[in-house]
């Protein structure tokens, strides 16, 4: 189990009017908390002399080589591509 942190109830506003809590809180502490997994990850990898298995944002301008390879190595694994 990983604590995310987040307010009871999961909500972090409290409407004035109603009274109602609002905003949740886990959406952005669970992204941040598996981000940070991913890179741990990757950087345990890294440090092993392995090359970490992550896929270069295709918003950046730069040679996708090195996700094509990742893709053919794991493609058995990757259901949804």
């Amino acid at each position: 189990m990983i604590d995310n942190c987040g307010a009871y109830g999961d909500a972090n506003v409290t409407l004035d009017e109603s009274g109602v809590i609002a905003g949740p809180t886990s959406t952005v502490s669970g992204a941040a908390i598996a981000n940070m997994l991913s890179v741990g990850f990757a950087e345990l990898c890294d440090k092993n002399g392995v090359r970490p298995p992550v896929f270069v944002s295709a918003n950046l301008d730069t040679d996708k080589t090195a996700s094509g390879q990742t893709m053919q190595k794991y493609m058995e694994r990757i259901h949804y591509m």
